[in-house]
């Protein structure tokens, strides 16, 4: 077979080997009836009306203001209402002057399985600014919704705490106490965490994040694959599209989230810093930022009733799915590579397969190029691009393999391909451009710190350089094969 198509043929294997990866990680949820028991009793704007009394009631729940010491014992109250079981309001004192102390509320549904919790959480104090009807009423309400319909149903998987938490907006000193009080024991109970965020407003768009490093701290990784693709899952099992990360850079999200830490986050990360599978369930992400974050303009006004019970639906939906999942179901590892497309996975298995496959048409434009004698072209092919980015696919980087994939695609094809050699070049590195516009806005809005380790970023720089060299060396080599530094 003529060696040029030998290269063609092993860059379309490679793709090919992604469609099965895709087909083969499909996510689907493990509990569907379960799941359409529990939304069958969900009630169209009872979560607006909710909303609608905690804001005329306790609006503006900064310490110190009117409604911050009466909204703890309201949500106590409607919790108690809903259904659900050892409602508490719990003081922790900080020890610190300028919050002396916090105001937790927790409440639990019980559950076949008493061994294991998941938690869903949101926070009841605002900014001094704010009313707070988005940052978090519009969470307390669908958490209260949630806690109704699924006390009214048979008894879940696990146990589902329901927390709302004080002290979020000072650095989530009230969730943090909490988890640093259940001790080693309590914690490992916890199967799952989801803080739920800025849902409800009018142009709001569902994504699930999954921030491994929030504010100033290190958790020891990011949430395993389990948590976002079942999550995702029960939300498109109700008719709801949830993105991961952004609802437009989804791929790239995941590949930022990796390498940078942005100073910001929610009470999941109290979880994720002592090692608890937990997410941000949110309205708002870099793309689709709630425009009236912290401001005045946070009241009744720009919620929408519809899209609440949107966010209802997904949350009931996913804490039914997580509480019902098995040991098999949740067997990624914290922290492990994976990355998801859509509703596939590529977990750990996948990740490597896919990330070697994209190797083969790079092999073979390496032989195929020394056997027409450009063997300075080969060697920077191979050396270079080759090594950096089966490093990065050794060492599970998914912003190696988000950018590098599509870099050694296109350029092991394109000395072979005539006139789309420039069109796949270029097409090569927008995943590349798209990375680095996606980090550079992250790093303008929130401000981060690089938390690749050593190993990763050197891979990183030296797959950009190779990347970079190959395209000059390409520069040189016409589509027929001739090296004009050989000739």
């Amino acid at each position: 077979m003529d060696p040029v198509r030998r290269v063609m043929l092993c860059g379309a294997a490679s793709v090919a080997v992604l469609a099965v990866g895709l087909v083969a990680g499909r996510t689907s949820v493990t509990a569907p009836e379960a799941i359409d028991a529990a939304i069958g009793r969900l009630e169209a704007g009872r979560s607006h009306a909710t909303l609608s009394e905690l804001q005329e009631r306790f609006a503006f729940r900064a310490p110190g203001q009117a409604g911050y010491s009466g909204a703890p014992e309201w949500i106590a109250d409607q919790l108690r209402a809903a259904g659900v079981a050892d409602v508490e309001i719990i003081t922790h004192e900080t020890g610190t002057a300028w919050y002396p102390r916090v105001v937790n509320v927790h409440g639990v549904i019980p559950g076949r399985d008493r061994s294991q919790v998941v938690v869903l959480a949101a926070h009841h104090d605002t900014v001094p600014a704010a009313p707070g009807a988005i940052d978090d009423g519009g969470a307390i309400a669908i958490i209260i919704e949630a806690a109704r319909v699924i006390a009214a149903g048979e008894p879940p998987g696990c146990d589902v705490e329901l927390a709302l938490f004080d002290g979020e907006e000072s650095g989530l000193i009230g969730s943090k106490a909490r988890v640093f009080d259940l001790g080693d024991e309590g914690r490992a109970r916890v199967r799952a965490a989801v803080a739920v965020e800025l849902v409800g407003w009018t142009e709001d768009r569902l994504v699930m994040h999954t921030l491994p490093h929030g504010f100033a701290w290190d958790a020891p990784g990011g949430p395993p694959a389990w948590l976002p693709a079942q999550s995702l899952a029960a939300a498109r099992h109700v008719g709801i599209d949830v993105g991961l990360g952004d609802p437009m850079f989804g791929p790239f999200y995941q590949g930022a989230v990796r390498v940078i830490g942005v100073l910001t986050g929610s009470d999941a990360g109290a979880y994720l810093e002592q090692g608890v599978p937990a997410s941000m369930l949110t309205g708002s992400s870099l793309t689709n930022f709630f425009s009236g974050y912290h401001s005045a303009q946070d009241s009744m006004e720009l919620v929408d009733r519809d899209r609440l019970d949107d966010s209802a639906r997904v949350l009931t939906a996913l804490a039914v799915e997580l509480a019902e999942l098995d040991d098999d179901a949740r067997s990624e590892p914290f922290g492990g590579p994976y990355l998801m497309l859509g509703s596939s996975l590529l977990g750990r298995t996948w990740f490597a397969i896919v990330g070697l496959a994209f190797l083969l048409p790079l092999v073979m434009a390496n032989a195929t190029l020394r056997a027409q004698g450009r063997a300075g072209t080969a060697r920077t092919l191979f050396l270079l691009l080759g090594i950096s980015f089966g490093a990065l696919v050794a060492m599970g980087s998914v912003i190696g393999l988000v950018i590098g994939a599509p870099l050694v695609l296109a350029l092991s094809l394109a000395p072979f391909i005539g006139r789309a050699q420039g069109v796949a070049v270029v097409l090569g590195f927008v995943p590349f451009l798209a990375q680095a516009a996606l980090i550079g806005a992250a790093a303008a809005s929130f401000g981060f710190r690089w938390r690749a380790g050593g190993g990763e970023t050197a891979c990183l720089i030296l797959l950009i350089i190779a990347a970079v060299a190959v395209r000059i060396s390409l520069a040189r080599i016409s589509p027929e094969g001739q090296d004009a530094t050989i000739a």
